[in-house]
């Protein structure tokens, strides 16, 4: 009770109706905004696990094969019968054997690493809990559209519940350039960020014609081949890493 009156009035009004509008979407029935059917989608889930051990397969060792003693004897005869065909003791090569021995097993065909084709339009929700909890303190939302070799890709980023009462933070992040089946090539990106304590906009332009990247506070930098922004990088790791381990 002592507690009750030492908080400002305010905020535990705003604490009732975070508790009040939790609950009526734990309870209320689904539905769908008129907009939301311009992109039919497939519900997708995904989890982190570990890459299970590689053994490395044991080496086949070519086993030999020994005659029949009834196809030996015959041999033998045969070979004694006539000597002038006989070949000298130590440049006879051993027929028995290499006839006879197993052949090597080649090794199975390189699995190709060609990437599939980004999608033309993909919509990517992430949710942040508070440790074991369960409690969501955050979500990031991703959408990706690809049309006539443009892309386009936002996110947005924000606390969410009690936590967004206490300290919010939103990231708003934009992306465009061009498109080419596997690889973003990005010409603009931008970003707002708004949190408790300030109000940032930062961009950046990528002049690929004269390899200069502009930046909105007036400076430049070089442009690299296969530079990506913040936000295109998620999207190109498998591409970027296919013939180098380490990537600049």
């Amino acid at each position: 009770m002592m507690l009750m009156r030492r908080l400002p009035i305010t905020f535990i009004v705003a604490l009732l109706v975070s508790l009040l509008l939790h609950s009526w979407l734990l309870w209320v029935p689904h539905f769908e905004l008129p907009f939301s059917a311009k992109h039919k989608m497939t519900r997708l889930s995904a989890q982190l696990e570990p890459l299970p051990a590689v053994v490395a397969p044991a080496k086949k060792v070519p086993r030999k094969k020994v005659l029949p003693i009834a196809q030996a004897a015959t041999t033998s005869e045969t070979v004694e019968s006539k000597p002038e065909l006989e070949a000298p003791a130590e440049s006879k090569p051993d027929t028995t054997e290499t006839a006879n021995a197993e052949p090597v097993a080649a090794p199975p065909p390189a699995k190709p690493t060609n990437r599939s084709p980004l999608p033309h339009f993909a919509r990517l929700k992430f949710t942040v809990t508070a440790g074991n909890t369960g409690i969501k303190v955050g979500e990031a939302i991703h959408t990706l559209e690809i049309a006539q070799d443009r892309y386009t890709l936002s996110a947005k980023v924000q606390t969410t519940g009690v936590i967004n009462l206490l300290k919010s933070f939103t990231l708003s992040q934009t992306s465009s350039g061009k498109a080419n089946g596997e690889t973003l090539m990005p010409e603009h990106y931008e970003e707002h960020i708004i949190n408790s304590d300030k109000d940032v906009m930062r961009s950046a332009q990528f002049d690929r014609e004269h390899q200069v990247i502009h930046y909105s506070d007036g400076s430049e930098a070089p442009l690299i081949e296969d530079t990506q922004d913040i936000l295109s990088i998620l999207y190109q790791f498998p591409t970027l890493i296919r013939n180098a381990e380490i990537v600049t």
